[in-house]
């Protein structure tokens, strides 16, 4: 049995696993279905009760509620795995997420950034790349 694989694009945050996450099952086709089939099994199960609990008369008021809510729920079914990668990049979940992962990860009060970039702890005090030593007295200035 052949495989298809379907092609999607996603970000990737360097400084945050789950944006990362977000960003790659937002846009993954398998999981866009799956989040809309767990979105969507709770207004189903709420028309298939109402429709049960009318004695399924189509004419009685709640047969019709019962009747909107299944068809709407058909549709968003089909349509709402399309607009999950489109909704989660207008709000930017994953990129509010990584943001405030990357907040976290400069505000470390264990880590030191010395002027090459590069995070180092501070225990180890010097950095061989730029060679720059840790002082108390930088994180007073900033």
């Amino acid at each position: 049995m052949a495989t298809i694989k379907v092609p999607y694009t996603y970000k990737s945050y360097p400084y945050s696993k789950k944006a990362t996450f977000i960003s790659k099952h937002t846009h993954k086709p398998n999981s866009c279905f799956l989040i809309s089939t767990i979105l969507l099994i709770i207004p189903g199960a709420l028309g298939v009760i109402i429709y049960n609990t009318t004695g399924q008369e189509i004419e009685s008021v709640g047969g019709a509620i019962a009747s909107v809510i299944l068809l709407l729920t058909m549709v968003a079914f089909i349509v709402l795995p399309m607009l999950i990668p489109k909704i989660s990049d207008h709000f930017d979940f994953a990129g509010k997420v990584a943001a405030k992962d990357f907040v976290a990860y400069v505000s470390d009060p264990n880590y030191w950034f010395c002027k090459c970039g590069t995070r180092r702890e501070k225990m180890k005090d010097f950095c061989y790349i730029c060679n720059m030593r840790y002082t108390p007295q930088v994180d007073k200035a900033e």
